[in-house]
């Protein structure tokens, strides 16, 4: 006899950056939309989708060891997200089973033939995926305060709390570092890939080719989330700033059009390489002045010249330090946001202590100091000397006694977030 139960899909994207948490926002709803049931127990699941991110050691070996977890339930295993690309040797060393790049997601309907709705017809998402795995205790209680209104308001009323003792504008920022159960935040997607070539970073084999959302979908998605009810919106891409590079169209372009619609609302921008913003800064400058953005990351990575260069990445400090203080001049109240890497290759501490006064300088309000993963068939493969790790940690160590002594609050040991209420 044939059993007609819907088939019980579990879905984790625990760890992952923004987008793909979306992707695994717009998988379920493909699944939801074929007739198959959502839990969020992956003991009792028929297929068990995991989410992974390579972006370095600490989160490629936590994605790795969820692997091998998952592996062992009875579901037939489907891992998506970068590590298939960013760390295929790992990968293909503890995995052999089905499997999903970031950049063809669409070949999910190979595994399943029989669905009706194809991945393609599932327009993109703006609510990123919250993972609740009833297997864990912890989870057991977010689970009960996010089936409650009144719950999930005092929950996440009190997350806040905590969070603005670090960080003057809540948890705009901090969602992105941490697994927190928000959902009042409308996320739009606004590209897929990345124009940069940095040095280090084994995410772009993941990505695939750069390819902007059209300028009009970008605004009626806005206006769809305005209509929602939301008035907390993310910007977000692997590569913001380079938005409309291939269809005519500038990210400035972009703000323009979206900080000109009428409503109460504040906009948080995700991923702005800091060459966009210097080139151009006069226009983003005035865009800024209208108050609607209020918090914006800037990965600068570095603050030594040097260093810069050897990333491919935009290589004069001074100028990212000029924009991120002009910006903060136009908007006083603005949370700027940042990322840096401590012990790339050839890396001195004096180069690292530059790093550190450009976080002094421009008065960032919130950031992370990541340590150094080398990953294969990178060019910072092939850079020496290479930093060792006891040196690496050494610098976090100081890096983190240093900002407390600045007035930050920091947490967590490798990578180091630090927050500061200015």
């Amino acid at each position: 006899m044939k059993d007609n139960k819907p088939k019980k899909i579990f879905l984790h994207a625990n760890n992952v950056c923004e987008r793909r948490k979306l992707d695994i926002r717009r998988i379920a709803t493909y699944f939801t939309k074929n007739g198959y049931q959502i839990i969020t127990n992956p003991r009792k699941a028929d297929i068990i989708i995991l989410s992974t991110c390579g972006a370095n050691d600490i989160l490629t070996n936590y994605h790795l060891d969820n692997i091998k977890r998952f592996k062992k339930y009875r579901a037939d295993l489907i891992v998506t997200g970068c590590i298939p690309d960013t760390d295929k040797g790992k990968f293909e060393k503890i995995y052999d089973g089905k499997f999903i790049t970031t950049k063809n997601l669409e070949k999910i309907d190979t595994y399943f033939p029989d669905n009706k709705i194809k991945f393609n017809e599932i327009e993109d998402c703006n609510q990123p995926w919250i993972t609740i795995d009833e297997s864990k205790i912890n989870n057991v209680f977010k689970k009960l305060f996010m089936s409650s209104v009144i719950s999930k308001k005092l929950y996440v009323g009190f997350l806040d709390y905590l969070l603005k003792k670090f960080v003057n504008e809540g948890h705009l920022l901090l969602d992105n570092l941490l697994d927190l159960p928000f959902d009042d935040f409308y996320t739009i997607r606004i590209s897929e890939g990345c124009l940069g070539n940095c040095s280090y970073c084994s995410i772009k084999r993941a990505l695939g080719r750069f390819q902007s959302k059209p300028f009009d979908q970008c605004i009626t998605e806005f206006k769809k989330g305005l209509d929602a009810g939301f008035s907390n919106f993310f910007i977000t891409a692997e590569d913001t700033g380079a938005y409309g590079k291939d269809i005519g169209k500038t990210f400035v372009d972009l703000l323009d059009e979206l900080t000109k619609i009428k409503g109460k609302y504040s906009i948080g921008i995700l991923e702005t390489n800091p060459v966009w913003l210097i080139q151009q800064i006069d226009s983003f400058e005035g865009i800024i002045k209208r108050g609607k953005i209020k918090a914006i990351n800037v990965p600068v990575q570095s603050g030594s010249n040097r260093i810069l260069k050897l990333m491919h990445r935009y290589s004069n400090s001074e100028k990212i330090q000029d924009v991120l203080l002009r910006l903060k001049k136009a908007h006083p109240d603005l949370t700027l946001g940042t990322h840096v890497i401590v012990g790339f290759p050839t890396e001195t501490e004096e180069e690292f202590k530059e790093t550190l006064q450009l976080i002094k300088k421009t008065k960032i309000n919130i950031g992370a100091l990541v340590p150094m993963s080398i990953k294969q068939d990178t060019v910072a493969e092939n850079i020496e000397p290479k930093i060792t790790r006891d040196e690496i940690s050494k610098r976090l160590k100081y890096g983190k006694k240093y900002l407390n002594q600045l007035g930050y609050k920091t947490f967590s040991k490798e990578p180091i977030i630090f927050g500061k209420k200015w």
